[in-house]
Parts: structure tokens; sequence; C-alpha cells
């Protein structure tokens, strides 16, 4: 049997950025950098200047504007970006960290990018979820963005991508909001000429709230060699369940395939179980798309926590030392809260920390942590 040639996906490196959104500060920007300018604009940066001709201008930063808004469910939109000229390249699956003000207060959260690298125009989508619980940025972009809304990325991140060479097979599993790397890079196969086959697995909790349905199921019948599976709980009557009955249903031979899964915990651990009882859990490539539960701290494990530059102190509890810090008074760099982005990391100078994903004892002093993803056991000093 022989198997259908691969078409590797093309990513054009020209014609692309020659779309992104250009400025005429080229030959300006060694002088922009420069000490002499920097005097000129204090007690300001240069970029604030700049910012006030255009909302893209900078001399840096990844500065973009929201073209158009695509509501995708009754609290999923896709942000439509015409990034600056500072965007780069950037690999489907990917994802960058979003800063937008809220109530006079710059806030950023990180989102994967929806769209393909080969789309050609110099735009990029961001499709977001409205956190119903403790979210922020969000609900806001969900309920208030609109075309012209300028905001600053990021550069693009994260490893959850297509590998060099791609396999014969491939499989996409996800959950609710995790389907957003997924489309990316179905997207970018499907419009790169990729000839090998696709399933696409995707739970939701009912028809409504499929994200992408419309055009998941135009790609499926346009597309000989991508099979799409929808499953929603309630259609089912129950959560839908994902074992080895239910995945060899769908794909008989799974173990063979590499699998991309992203979504809610228990779906991706659901998928990593699957896969190492056939003992072939390193086809298995996840995306982290909420923090995991932490395990329960014992009521003794609660200490005095110290953040030394601030001078601050608070007897400790069982929130994330990014959140505690917050209701100090302080406001630490902070992007996704999950552990991803890294942009919260911070040097705990003694004491233990427990973290959140793993339940990994942090045990050494002077490390570095992140804060949004460690608890404090027993006292701890954080230099912040």
């Amino acid at each position: 049997m022989t198997t259908a040639p691969l078409s590797q996906p093309s990513y054009p490196e020209s014609g692309r950025s020659a779309r992104l959104t250009r400025s005429p500060l080229g030959p300006l920007r060694s002088l922009l950098r420069s000490k002499l300018a920097s005097a000129l604009a204090y007690p300001h940066s240069v970029d604030h200047y700049l910012e006030l001709v255009s909302p893209l201008w900078s001399v840096d930063r990844i500065r973009a504007e929201v073209v158009d808004v695509i509501r995708e469910t009754a609290d999923v939109v896709t942000l439509v970006l015409r990034p600056n000229e500072n965007f780069g390249a950037y690999e489907a699956g990917q994802y960058v960290s979003i800063t937008v003000e809220v109530d006079g207060v710059r806030h950023s959260r990180c989102f994967s990018i929806s769209s393909s690298p080969l789309r050609g125009d110099g735009l990029i989508t961001l499709t977001i979820k409205a956190r119903a619980q403790g979210g922020l940025v969000s609900p806001y972009l969900v309920a208030h963005a609109k075309s012209g809304l300028s905001v600053v990325l990021s550069a693009p991140q994260g490893d959850f991508v297509l590998p060099a060479q791609l396999p014969e097979k491939f499989l996409f599993i996800s959950g609710g909001s995790g389907i957003t790397p997924g489309m990316g890079m179905l997207r970018t196969l499907l419009g790169g000429g990729y000839r090998g086959q696709i399933v696409f697995v995707h739970y939701a909790r009912t028809p409504a709230d499929v994200i992408f349905g419309a055009e998941l199921r135009s790609l499926a019948s346009q597309h000989k060699n991508l099979k799409l599976v929808i499953e929603t709980e309630s259609e089912r009557g129950s959560l839908p369940n994902l074992d080895h009955d239910s995945l060899s249903a769908i794909v008989p031979d799974y173990k063979s395939w590499d699998a991309w899964v992203c979504g809610p915990s228990p779906l991706m651990d659901a998928a990593k179980r699957v896969y190492a009882a056939q003992g072939a859990e390193s086809r298995v490539r996840t995306e982290q798309f909420v923090t995991a539960s932490a395990p329960v701290a014992h009521e003794n494990e609660a200490g005095l926590v110290q953040f030394t530059r601030s001078k601050k102190q608070l007897e400790g509890d069982k929130r994330t030392l990014l959140e505690q810090a917050e209701a100090s008074g302080l406001s630490p760099k902070s992007g996704c809260r999950m552990g991803i982005c890294q942009s919260c990391k911070c040097k705990k100078l003694e004491g233990v920390t427990r973290d959140l994903r793993t339940g990994e004892l942090s045990t050494d002093s002077n490390v570095d942590i992140q804060l949004c993803v460690s608890v404090p056991v027993g006292n701890v000093s954080i230099e912040l």
C-alpha cells in the first residue's frame, strides 16, 4: 500500500511581509533608538510621541490595529489584526500576548493565532472566548473590540507547531476554544497542498458553541483527505468521552497517528492516557490551555509571604503568588496567567513553593519561579 505524496506548506519569504503596515521610520530607526532621541523625549519615550502621529508607529514595539471583528459564537470573537512592520513571521499554532487598555489600565493576556501564515495579506487572527469567571481581557475584547482599536502584541511564541518534516497522518483533537491553534495548523496544511490524511476531532457543549463550525464543514466537503468529527454534549446527552473505544471508532489505528491535542486539562490527560496504554505516548503533543488544578494544600502550609523590593508582606494563602502580589497592591508583569508566556518569572530568594501544574516543590533559594502558577508553602521571600 502506497501513501499519498506529501506536499510541504511553502511559507512565502517575501510578499507576506511586503503587505505589513509600513511606516516611514526605516531610515530613522538608528536615530530614534539613540540616547539623544531618548533625552529629547524625556520624561516620555520616543514611542509615546510616535503613537500620537499614528497608533501603529513604533521604533521596536509590535503594534496592531483591529480591522474586523467576526462573531464566531455567542461568547467567541475573531479579531482580524493588521500588525506593523515589527511583527515577523510566525508558525501555525503559535500564540502572542496582546496588551489592551481596560478602564485606564493596561492588561496582557496570551491567545493562539488562528490564522495561517500562508494567507499572504499580512493580517493575522486571534480567536478569543470570554472567560466566564475571573476574566478581564477576554470579556472586554469579546464585548467591546471593534475596527480601529489599537493593541500591542508580543512576538509569536510557542512550540505547539507543525514539524519541519510532516508526517503522513495528522490527528487533531480539541475541546472548546482549544480549537484555535489546531485551526491555524489545519488551514496551513490544506492551504499548502498537504495530501496526507487528516482527522479533526472537536468537542463542544452544543452545536451553537462549535467555533469555526461552518468553515470546518466546508473544508471537509472540499478536501477528501480531511475527516471531520464534531461531538457535542447536548446531542449525546452526556459529556463526550475520549477513551480507547471512542477513539478507535474514529481512527481504528490511532496509535500510528501523530496527535495534536488542545483543550481543557481532562481532555489532554485523557489523550495521553489512551496513547500511553498503546505504548505511543510520544506521538501526543499538547498545548496547555488551562492551568491544571493544584494538589490540595494542607492547612499548615500557610506562612508569611514577603515581597522584598517593595517591602510588603502578608499572611500567605492558597492563591497564586501573582494573585497575592496583586492583592497587596503590586503590579508585577504578567501575560497568560497559565504558565506559558514566562513574563511573570521572578526570583524566589528563600522558601518553598508548589507548581500548580505539576505539584512539584521548589525548595532551592535564589531561583526563578513563575508567579502565576506558584503557591507558597510556608514562609516565602520573593524579589519583587
